[in-house]
């Protein structure tokens, strides 16, 4: 709170675990919407249809009938032999072209790509990320804003670089890095002295999937080893270890530890790409600004898959937003799978981070063919609990950077509506995807305590409310449970939630930064720090082994 007004500042965002639980109460899981409890699986399955029309017409919009019978034709324009490790390998891109003769006016052309073992004896499973593996994405403006506290000037000459970044790093993923450090770039110079610290730290270097790239610019000036802090106290003290650093005013000026091992890849590997084909799977990616643009500006909501199915139209208050457009992309592409000589459509995972985090879980709702998911630092309107009021929140989702992600009707929800007005709550989306598996992540949610730098904020994960999302996913685990699977558990560390009454408690049950939950389907690991899924892709590809079975290779 400003001190002399009594106000909260512009672009405010809460970090007072005091102040983060909202005033309604979290939604119960396992009861219909009349009040009656649910404790069998043919009632889950009514209740399914119940939430279904509530995350259509309030969250993520409707499907368009003409979208689920138009028409799109997949073509593959270019093969390229390649190695992995010993392995050979075939990378194929492939377009998906929407049935022209619709709307004339506009053309959609899905992009995506998938490298297979060149030997399988079969088809083979595959890991499909929204826009490339791993690659860490340049935060929206509406994070920038939010963390660094922007003036209205630097908005003005900041939105248009984020936004044409966005642009084209989803038009062409394979060059995602350097457009990102390109932009890192133009914006340094932008920035205070203050700020360039934090803002360096909140852009890490990229990698894509471990393989890296062009590192990030230096000249925001990240803080030098041990000149970063962590709060509240020493890590790995026990289960509440990760939920005491989230609640406690984090003290200042504590070196930061440097980062903890993750558990190796298999077979020798030391990337998410090169673990897979050596297990006899595949990999890819899928384009989703091919699909819909990553923006509501300059008429985009009038272009892509939204605009053409609606013929140029503005969308309707319930029309569908582009996080439902991504995932009914990832649907197209699972058709072309199913007509496939190399890939198992029936073992298609896929995986994203942040705004493509989003794109994972909304896929593995609204598409059942997706096999499983790997779901990373999705923060609000992803697998973060909406009344959590930490970070990203409603109103950011309202704003003018992100509205495009929800449908219409949701923005009622940022005025005069608030979060205690939703009609649902992310433990129950999440509990849409059982029985199928899961893996959800997120980062360390801690304070970066640079002595040098006056006013050091959060880190770039706090945004995302990594405790919020472990409550989504602890609070929708007893679903697994009640559908005879596994919820989420560790069982060395005797935590299992099969029964989740309060879904804000259980995060004083979060374990030990690093420590895995993945011995139920649903599964849950948060990794040191930074805002990206790489440290964790070892993780749930341990996971997936549970469920992907190869054909193996030629002999």
């Amino acid at each position: 709170m400003d001190p002399a007004t009594g106000k909260a500042p512009a672009n405010y965002a809460n970090y007072d675990e005091s102040k983060a639980t909202a005033k309604s109460p979290v939604p119960q899981l396992l009861a219909m919407n009349d009040g009656k409890k649910i404790t069998t699986p043919a009632q889950w399955e009514a209740h399914r249809k119940e939430l279904f029309e509530i995350f259509d017409r309030e969250f993520y919009g409707r499907l368009p009938a003409a979208a689920k019978t138009i028409k799109v034709t997949w073509e593959v324009t270019g093969t390229t032999q390649g190695m992995s490790g010993t392995i050979p390998t075939i990378t194929r891109t492939l377009v998906g072209r929407v049935d022209p003769t619709y709307y004339p006016a506009l053309m959609v052309n899905i992009s995506a790509s998938v490298t297979t073992p060149a030997n399988a004896a079969g088809k083979v499973p595959v890991i499909i990320s929204f826009g490339g593996a791993g690659a860490a994405p340049l935060p929206s403006i509406a994070q920038l804003r939010g963390v660094l506290t922007l003036t209205s000037a630097q908005v003005a000459a900041i939105q248009p670089l984020v936004t044409k970044a966005q642009a084209d790093s989803t038009a062409t993923p394979a060059n995602a890095v350097t457009v990102r450090n390109a932009v890192l770039d133009q914006i340094c110079p932008l920035l205070t002295d203050a700020q360039k610290p934090t803002f360096g730290r909140l852009v890490p270097p990229a990698a894509a999937g471990g393989r890296g790239g062009p590192p990030a610019p230096a000249a925001c000036g990240a803080a030098p080893a041990g000149a970063r802090g962590v709060g509240g106290g020493a890590r790995g003290a026990g289960a509440g270890a990760a939920a005491a650093n989230a609640g406690a005013a984090p003290a200042r000026g504590v070196p930061a530890p440097p980062a903890g091992p993750n558990p190796p890849f298999p077979n020798g590997t030391t990337t998410a790409q090169d673990a897979a084909i050596s297990l006899g799977w595949g990999y890819g990616s899928l384009n989703p600004g091919s699909i819909q643009a990553d923006s509501g500006n300059n008429g985009a909501l009038r272009q892509g898959i939204i605009g053409l199915i609606n013929k140029g139209e503005p969308r309707k208050v319930d029309d569908w937003g582009a996080l439902r457009a991504w995932a009914w992309g990832s649907g197209k592409l699972i058709d072309f799978f199913e007509t496939d000589s190399m890939v198992d459509a029936k073992q298609v995972a896929f995986e994203g981070v942040s705004r493509y985090g989003k794109a994972t879980i909304v896929t593995l709702v609204y598409e059942p063919r997706a096999a499983n998911g790997f779901v990373a630092s999705s923060g609000e309107g992803g697998a973060k609990i909406w009344r959590h009021l930490v970070g990203e929140q409603v109103e950011s989702l309202a704003a003018p950077s992100e509205y495009h992600w929800m449908t219409p009707n949701f923005l009622k929800y940022a005025g005069p509506k608030t979060v205690d007005d939703l009609p649902a709550d992310a433990h129950q989306f999440v509990a849409l995807v059982a029985p199928r598996p899961v893996f959800i992540s997120g980062g360390d949610y801690v304070e970066w305590n640079d002595p040098n730098v006056p006013g050091s904020r959060w880190s770039s994960e706090s945004w995302q409310d990594t405790p919020g999302t472990f409550m989504a996913a602890a609070g929708a685990s007893p679903v697994w449970k009640l559908l005879g699977k596994k919820p989420l558990q560790n069982t060395e560390l005797g935590l299992v939630f099969d029964d989740v009454p309060d879904v804000h408690a259980v995060k004083t049950k979060m374990p030990p930064i690093r420590t895995p939950l993945i011995d139920g389907d649903i599964a849950f690991r948060q990794h040191d720090r930074e805002h990206t899924g790489t440290p964790n892709w070892s993780t749930f590809i341990i996971f997936a082994q549970k469920y992907f079975k190869s054909p193996g290779f030629k002999k």
